[in-house]
């Protein structure tokens, strides 16, 4: 596990190189597929955004939000209130045998992250290798972007909420509703 970690880290690491736009989109995916994965975000943004990668710090944190965005809009459709407001309270690892066992799930994810990703980096999301690997969790994102940039607490409820929320259900409709790839049962933790 730990050399599996070393490499995923080594692949984000390299991600913090590119065009800022390309980077903010591959890290957030990379952030929301981990999330849902035995690897600990918190300790890959710890180790990763020390090198005051702000931009991609905050990509990071997005990541976090787009995986909790779909997989609560998922159980809920799925009639597991309970395990939808645990996603949103920390509990996203809760979904892991799902995702392991229903890979068709990843694709709202990281369509949610990537274009959560884009949006985190036009509105000017920041985070710190502090807040990297949290999310929405004890609302440390938010309060992290907006600690780096007081005033813009419309863009912060633009990237930590409405898009990443609207993203995740319009994503979920269109690959369990019109492309049929999965059912919403898919999304419940009693499944595995």
């Amino acid at each position: 596990m730990k050399s599996l970690t070393n490499l995923l880290g080594q692949i984000i690491f390299k991600f913090t190189t590119l065009q800022p736009i390309l980077m903010c989109m591959l890290i957030t995916m990379s952030f929301a597929f981990l999330i849902v994965t035995p690897v600990s975000t918190v300790a890959m943004g710890l180790i990763l955004f020390k090198n005051a990668n702000y931009v991609g710090a905050g990509a990071a944190t997005l990541g976090l939000v787009a995986a909790a965005a779909v997989l609560s809009i998922g159980t809920f459709r799925a009639k597991s209130k309970g395990a939808s407001i645990a996603i949103i309270l920390g509990a996203i690892k809760l979904m892991m045998p799902n995702c392991a066992r229903r890979p068709q799930l990843f694709l709202p994810i990281l369509t949610t992250a990537a274009i959560t990703g884009l949006s985190g980096y036009f509105l000017g999301i920041q985070g710190t290798h502090e807040s990297a690997g949290f999310g929405i969790i004890g609302l440390i994102g938010p309060t992290k972007a907006y600690e780096m940039n007081p005033g813009s607490l419309v863009q912060i409820s633009l990237a930590f909420f409405v898009i990443p929320f609207t993203v995740a259900f319009l994503a979920d409709r269109l690959y369990s509703d019109v492309l049929k790839l999965y059912k919403s049962e898919v999304y419940r933790p009693e499944n595995y």
